[in-house]
């Protein structure tokens, strides 16, 4: 079936202390998104790919991009319904992977994988496993908690399209949404885990930059 990923792409600037919006900030002269699509060019040229982006950055977003062979949606007022969107472009059966604008660490290993899997699930999510101990808090109370049934998720999530497309039908938009996951899993959909990558940081403060400028310059080097 026909592959796609929908790469996200609504952040602010506002937790990076930046006036632009984040997938906007450049490393080595080249936008962080334009990283984050060419993971996925790069991982497979057969996939077609949907960023999607708020309608007042559409026009900037072509002038300082330097990727070719996506297109180009506008979002909506929440990741929810910016993925929506994307997902009302998905026409007729395929495979589909979710991602974070702002993650443009994204191996191959993992969108291969990801896409591999959907031969015998409908649903799976890279994770990888909590290094700090975490407490639990309820109210005035905090208790420690066995962090060994815990995972951190990440994007991209991979889904049959078809499976999603039916979950945001039918699940209404709640704060409490987090996630693709969330939705498919609010719809009766069981989410299969994998291993994830400690690299594929989403960058979101001046401190994740600095760790995605030093992961993606060697990279390259």
């Amino acid at each position: 079936m026909q592959k796609f990923a929908i790469i996200v792409a609504g952040g602010s600037g506002s937790r990076m202390n930046s006036p632009i919006p984040k997938q906007f900030i450049e490393i080595n002269k080249k936008p962080l998104l334009d990283y984050t699509i060419e993971a996925f060019l790069h991982a497979d040229a057969s996939i077609k790919i949907i960023v999607v982006l708020p309608k007042q950055h559409v026009n900037h977003w072509k002038k300082i991009t330097t990727t070719k062979n996506y297109s180009i949606l506008e979002g909506g007022n929440s990741r929810y319904h910016s993925v929506k969107n994307g997902l009302n472009h998905i026409t007729g059966l395929g495979l589909v992977a979710i991602h974070d604008g702002a993650r443009p660490l994204v191996s191959a290993k993992i969108i291969s994988e990801g896409f591999t899997l959907l031969s015998t699930c409908d649903s799976c999510v890279p994770s990888i496993d909590l290094k700090n101990s975490i407490r639990k808090i309820h109210q005035n109370t905090n208790q420690s908690v066995d962090r060994s049934k815990y995972k951190i998720v990440q994007t991209p999530q991979f889904f049959n399209a078809n499976i999603i497309k039916k979950a945001y039908a039918a699940i209404p938009f709640s704060k409490e949404i987090t996630d693709d996951a969330s939705v498919a899993e609010q719809n009766g959909q069981a989410i299969k885990l994998f291993e994830g990558d400690e690299n594929n940081i989403k960058v979101t403060t001046p401190m994740d930059l600095k760790l995605a400028e030093a992961l993606l310059l060697n990279k390259l080097m």
